[in-house]
């Protein structure tokens, strides 16, 4: 189904001069004879185990790629050592060197046999090219045992889903944007737990949770068949092992499978770092929100070579997809101290990250405490509390924007610049019934608005994007209610994608529409003065059906517009089109609807287009 995938290095390849096992499926298939000698004097670690063989792929070691595509090198070191996992001990180091000149310097990281074994002599270089053309590199591994170099080439896009990293808008810096300049807006799915992904047991103890390959890539091709580009996955200490050091290489490289996938369909992910809900020390597929019960403790400074080799472990593994941005942590300020982890992730946990990266890939954060904490991506949860109007536009903004950024600096030493995209990538409270992130809330038809509400008002509120039930079970069938909450976004999202601006260049603005229906929030629209104007209006409650009314739009910029009352479901008129002329505060007729209804200006050289590209929007 999905041509790319093979170009994707998805099939076996094999380098010159070096063995590449494939492990999938249940079958193992050697290639010239690998041999399974051990690169290590490492301890015996406890290990999943699998009805099949896990999910996994063979690397295509220093082969030409396309552009987005990453490029992998996969070096053997036959020397011994303690631990091959730990950085401070031994490490692979390389650099890169682009076309245009620019260069990168990272970290590798160990890959046992390559193929998903645990012992072997194979390290691994992942990085994700951004420029056609020859690139060169060299490595070398940190006690000088060994060194090379080489080049590749680099073609032409060749998987059209895929626009390269995500980052902050250089011109907007609430918004998010692709590598090849799309904006990139999220509309997400659910998150994948370390346990999904994990072995079926381990240990002696069973995993509950495991889904196999054939569950999560039909929901990857729902994902794709629904429009949504985006799903969250978990690391949270599960794939590490008790010594705080080592991993299980073949869980953790399922999670690799899982991600290159994902991005075979444009699909992207918010990699988790940290977590409340970590993996509990001795429990493989438990989790618990006491810190000094899980692996290790990211809210005292205990551990903190465990988990700075933990972080330059997955930074190493995961950066070089092209479609993956950080989550550093999920809503560490519950049951632990928030502001404790803002000073660690201000002091160490942040810069580790962005020293290790090569992409200086966008960071996120949940919840509250990512005001305080100098990470990229605002990550909200709580449906009703949505992004604050943008600061910094005219003086007096920019000067009290100034004021606060100073009085974090001097209370929690560290500059926080607070404009930043913020996106919803979990649901929680805010809906009209239990929350949002339930599966079984989910599956209620109940709950559709509660869901559609979340999605629309974020984008007005200037949002970048949203989830739906992150905690979807998607090992019980996808029924009708589930898969209209999906339909609801896929809605929203040919609506923006149809809008003739770059959403990017829109900005939120209160108070826009007044003086309309009671017991509606209209209270944010979403502008790009003189072309796009777009409000939602959402019932607050059990108002019932809204009655036709008068609301008074703000001043539009002289020319022509066509307003357009449409249904958020179906984008379908629910009242005639009219023109109006731009000019000073003016008064309109709405329609009565009966929980939400969308008004959308557009001034009318732009309005057919419009049109056309919104025809054709899911029922």
């Amino acid at each position: 189904m999905y041509e790319a995938m093979t170009n994707y290095g998805m099939g076996i390849r094999v380098a010159a001069g070096r063995p590449i096992g494939l492990l999938r499926r249940g079958l193992f298939v050697l290639l010239f004879g690998l041999a399974g000698a051990s690169a290590s004097a490492q301890a015996e670690i406890v290990l999943g185990e699998y009805d099949e063989a896990p999910a996994s792929v063979a690397v295509c070691s220093g082969c030409d790629v396309a552009l987005y595509e990453p490029f992998e090198l996969q070096v053997e070191n036959p020397g011994t050592y303690t631990n091959p996992f730990d950085y401070d001990e031994i490490a692979l180091e390389a650099r890169f060197i682009a076309p245009s000149g620019r260069e990168y310097a990272f970290a590798g990281y160990y890959d046992g046999d390559g193929a998903g074994g645990q012992q072997g002599m194979v390290w691994a270089l992942r990085f994700q090219p951004d420029e056609t053309g020859t690139w060169r590199y060299s490595y070398r591994f940190s006690d000088d045992s060994k060194s090379g170099d080489g080049s590749f080439a680099v073609g032409p896009r060749r998987n059209p889903a895929l626009h390269g990293h995500v980052a902050i808008d250089p011109e907007n810096p609430y918004g998010l944007r692709y590598r090849d300049g799309t904006p990139h807006y999220w509309w997400g799915g659910k998150w994948v737990n370390g346990p999904n992904y994990g072995p079926k047991r381990k240990g002696g103890q069973e995993n509950e949770h495991f889904l196999d390959d054939a569950t999560l890539l039909a929901y990857l091709d729902r994902l794709v068949e629904y429009d949504h580009n985006g799903i969250l996955v978990k690391t949270a200490l599960f794939p590490l092992a008790d010594d705080k050091m080592r991993w299980d290489l073949a869980w953790i490289r399922r999670a690799e499978w899982l991600v290159r996938e994902a991005a075979a369909r444009g699909i992207y992910v918010h990699l988790n770092i940290f977590d409340t809900w970590s993996r509990v020390a001795g429990k493989w597929f438990e989790h618990d929100t006491h810190g000094e019960r899980h692996v290790f403790n990211v809210w005292d400074r205990n551990d903190m070579a465990a988990e700075r080799n933990y972080v330059r472990t997955i930074v190493a593994r995961f950066a070089g997809f092209p479609n993956v941005y950080w989550e550093l942590g999920n809503e560490m300020e519950h049951t632990n101290s928030g502001e404790v982890f803002m000073d660690l992730a201000n002091e160490f946990y942040l810069p580790w990250i962005r020293e290790a990266d090569p992409h200086d890939l966008p960071i996120g954060l949940s919840e509250g405490i990512h005001w305080t904490t100098n990470v990229d991506i605002a990550f909200l949860h709580q449906t009703d509390r949505l992004p604050p109007l943008p600061k910094g536009e005219g003086l007096t903004d920019r000067l009290i924007h100034g004021a606060k950024s100073l009085g974090k600096r001097l209370i929690h030493g560290v500059w926080i610049d607070s404009r930043r995209p913020a996106m919803m990538n979990e649901l929680v409270f805010g809906g009209e019934g239990d929350v949002l992130w339930k599966d079984e809330v989910m599956r209620d038809p109940a709950s559709r608005y509660s869901y559609r509400r979340t999605f629309w008002r974020n984008f007005t509120y200037g949002g970048t994007g949203s989830t739906e039930a992150t905690w979807l079970d998607i090992s019980k069938p996808l029924d009708e209610a589930v898969l209209n909450v999906m339909a609801d976004q896929q809605t929203l999202r040919r609506y923006i994608e149809a809008l003739p601006v770059d959403i990017n260049t829109m900005r939120s603005v209160g108070n826009w529409a007044s003086g309309g229906p009671r017991g509606v929030d209209y209270s944010r629209t979403r502008v790009a003065d003189g072309a796009v104007y777009v409000t939602y209006f959402a019932a607050t409650g059990d108002t019932g059906a809204t009655m036709p009314g008068k609301l008074t739009i703000g001043a539009l910029p002289e020319g022509q517009y066509r307003v357009s009352w449409l249904d958020p479901r179906t984008l379908e008129p629910v009242a005639p089109a009219l023109e109006i002329s731009g000019g000073e505060a003016q008064s309109l007729d709405h329609p009565g609807f009966e929980r939400d209804l969308l008004l959308s200006i557009v001034e009318r050289s732009r309005a057919s287009e419009t049109a056309e590209n919104t025809a054709g929007a899911v029922q």
